[in-house]
């Protein structure tokens, strides 16, 4: 009662609802007096009490064993939205009627939310500690989300918000309690966060829901238009731009012409089309009121009238799709789909992904407020980006053979043609995210003073030539007397390293002394490269009848976590023992991740066998051409 009070108290809720409460219906009044509520109602088996101050206005629209649905107005918040609080069952089977009534209430027009315990987690990463996950018992729950149209709030604290509370050998933690929303909801309240509170005093986290309608005006910046360039009179309009002189070094008249041409085509726009989206909706009116006045006078200036106008409407249409073409950023389709609800569902989906509620900085306190999380955004990437200048070592890269002859050299300091950066540009895919300048392709933002960015041309070419000293200086392991290495067979070679691109596996003994030399040898590239190892994403593993003072050493030398079989590398799981179907739960969730989404429900049918031909059946290819996973897998996918 005491943390109900304080949490009350601190975030001025005016709705509560308390799933399990442990106590008998007759109190209900009671806890209302005690937490200062106004109203009060429990659901026919008593797991689901729902609290409400004066300032909310509430209609049950349904309230059944394991939901209460109300409809709420808000004193601030004048429109209607309707919020479903669930307790569900633990079995699946006795879950079905939850889902009937979900499915029955998603055909609603208003706002609507649903959240609360759903006893069911959607993906292999929302539990943590016991036996490995069958993705099976969380395919009914995801298709009822799918079905619904409802979409995840996501959460701001830590990831799960149940635990069993167990002994530390025996802990299990899952995120069972979830928000889901429509997209109506999402229109009217695209700025809804869910945070989960510490868990004190049980064993389920506290969900707090904060809601808002108030779309803040933000600074507008330029954006270039594709559909620009099938105007007569843009290419005109750039040149007069571009050729007007400006005096200054190569690079900066270059930067100068570059904001100069986007003010050009801003003013340039504004005076061609003036407000796109307002232009399709007056011209559908003019068509409309002309094709009235053809009807009731049917002349030659009135068919004329109609087809200026309907001409004029059809031009500002094709602009609209391509501009929501371009906003949506899908490369997967040509045709179909385009202005749809569908469409409009994934750009608010976009915009909600993209919108930053709160972040933790440095200190590990969270953010809020929009000045103050652009202005932690910039100390962090600023400070990943600066680095100390210091020299490469030499003598690491002895390692590496003399194998760039003088014409390679040659050819690798040559000056690039026009030609060939004509041939880079053009090859640029034109509907990629646009850079600070507005104009499409990708753009550095913070200066950097520790080598090269993800993106940089370059970047590839020197990861690989860094990787090579890296398998190398491995390799050289084998020379010294103190190493001693894995063999997958008592004459076979020994093999120290697996490497593609950043994922490598590293196969030892487990004495101190091998231990001690790798690990050297990782701190000796982490120093040459400026490259550092992620600790939290490193993990060691041993065989089942491995000794505790093994793992032990192992824990105290790496200073990694040690994990169970099976492991995925590269897409595949790696596991010792017969094949079972749970070490696939990885692939089913990720191609669930990815048809999440779709809104299945807004999405025509050739645009499904499109996304189905074109992105689901792409993602198992590379499983499939490494291993046989069963055939109970395949089914579920």
């Amino acid at each position: 009662m005491e943390r109900l009070k304080s949490v009350k108290s601190i975030h001025q809720i005016p709705i509560i609802a308390i799933l399990k409460p442990f106590s008998d219906s007759i109190q209900i009044q009671y806890f209302r007096n005690q937490l200062n509520m106004d109203h009060a109602i429990s659901n026919p088996n008593g797991k689901i009490w729902l609290f409400w101050t004066k300032d909310v206005d509430c209609r049950i629209l349904e309230n059944e064993e394991q939901l209460i649905t109300c409809e709420f107005n808000h004193v601030m918040k004048p429109n209607q939205f309707i919020v479903t609080f669930v307790y569900a069952k633990c079995k699946d089977h006795l879950r079905r009627p939850l889902w009937d009534s979900m499915l029955q209430q998603s055909a609603t027009s208003l706002p609507w939310c649903t959240l609360g315990d759903f006893n069911v987690i959607t993906d292999p990463q929302e539990k943590l500690g016991g036996v490995t996950y069958n993705m099976k018992k969380s395919l009914e729950f995801i298709s009822i989300i799918e079905a619904c149209g409802l979409q995840d709030l996501g959460f701001c604290g830590q990831r799960y918000t149940w635990s069993n509370l167990r002994g530390i050998m025996f802990r299990i933690w899952k995120r069972l309690d979830r928000g889901m929303v429509n997209d109506k909801w999402l229109e009217m309240m695209p700025q809804t966060t869910i945070t989960h509170l510490p868990s004190v005093g049980s064993d389920h986290c506290p969900l707090l829901l904060e809601m808002t309608d108030q779309n803040h005006q933000h600074t507008k910046y330029f954006k270039f238009l594709n559909c620009w360039t099938e105007q007569p009179s843009f290419l005109d309009t750039v040149s007069n731009c571009w050729n007007r002189t400006i005096e200054g070094n190569p690079m900066w008249c270059f930067h100068q012409k570059m904001k100069r041409l986007a003010a050009t085509l801003s003013t340039w726009s504004r005076l061609q089309f003036g407000d796109i989206y307002a232009k399709v909706k007056e011209y559908e009116d003019k068509t409309r009121h002309a094709e009235e006045e053809l009807i009731s006078s049917n002349s030659e200036e009135n068919r004329t009238k109609l087809r200026a106008i309907n001409a004029e409407y059809i031009k500002y249409l094709k602009l609209e799709e391509s501009m929501l073409k371009q906003k949506t950023q899908l490369h997967w389709f040509k045709e179909g789909d385009v202005n749809s609800k569908y469409f409009h569902a994934l750009i608010k989906g976009r915009r909600r992904k993209l919108y930053i509620h709160k972040i933790q900085n440095e200190d590990d306190n969270w953010v809020q407020g929009e000045e103050n999380i652009a202005k932690a955004a910039c100390d962090h990437f600023q400070a990943i980006f600066t680095g100390e200048e210091t020299q490469i070592q030499e003598h690491t890269l002895q390692c590496i053979p003399r194998m760039v002859t003088d014409e390679h050299n040659r050819n690798l300091k040559a000056i690039p043609t026009m030609e060939e950066l004509r041939t880079v540009v053009f090859l640029m895919n034109p509907n990629l995210a646009a850079g600070p300048d507005g104009m499409n392709g990708k753009h550095g933002f913070f200066h950097s003073t520790r080598g090269l960015k993800q993106g940089d041309p370059l970047s590839p070419a020197l990861f690989i030539i860094g990787v090579e000293v890296l398998s190398r200086l491995m390799n050289n392991l084998h020379q010294h007397p103190q190493y001693h290495g894995f063999l997958m067979a008592k004459k076979g070679p020994q093999i120290n390293h697996l490497s593609f691109a950043d994922d490598v596996i590293i196969f030892s003994s487990g004495r101190s002394h091998t231990l001690k030399l790798i690990m050297e040898t990782l701190h000796t590239y982490e120093h040459a490269s400026g490259q550092l190892i992620n600790r939290d994403k490193s993990n060691f593993m041993v065989p089942s009848n491995a000794f505790n003072s093994t793992v032990r050493r192992i824990k105290k030398v790496t200073g990694f976590k040690q994990k169970n079989s099976p492991i995925t590398y590269l897409g595949c799981p790696l596991y010792i023992g017969r094949q079972r179907i749970i070490y696939y739960s990885e692939l089913i969730a990720k191609v669930v991740a990815r048809i999440a989404g779709w809104q299945a429900k807004l999405i025509s049918y050739g645009g499904r066998v499109t996304l189905i031909k074109h992105v689901i059946q792409a993602l198992p290819i590379h499983l499939l051409s490494a291993s046989s996973p069963p055939a109970t897998t395949i089914k579920q996918i």
